[in-house]
């Protein structure tokens, strides 16, 4: 029985620190950029995304669940990169959707 609801799969928690390690430094660059424009000090984005089997972002599945980053483009510029990627391996489709939770800490 199908409920409508999606049910996650499993992808390797390697694959995907590997995959956001490659593009830490763009989720990096929305954060300096902010920095520059207002100032600032550290902070984090905690952020929620889905992998398809196929091995990219599901751009309509990225939620910021929590920052402490009061700069909107800022948000805006990191979950812009996070569409992009599409570095993760392809599963078979029996693997389903893989939830991500990442937080990004900026000091």
């Amino acid at each position: 029985l199908n409920d409508g609801r999606t049910v996650f799969g499993y992808r390797d928690p390697d694959e995907i620190q590997r995959v956001i390690s490659k593009y830490k430094p763009m989720i990096e660059h929305c954060y300096r950029k902010a920095l520059m424009l207002n100032g600032g000090s550290s902070g984090y984005v905690k952020v929620q995304f889905q992998i398809s089997y196929e091995g990219f972002v599901i751009p309509e599945s990225i939620q910021i669940l929590n920052s402490t980053i009061k700069n909107r483009n800022a948000v805006q510029c990191i979950k812009k990169y996070i569409k992009r990627w599409r570095n993760f391996e392809e599963l078979d489709e029996t693997m389903g959707i893989a939830r991500v939770t990442q937080k990004f800490v900026f000091n």
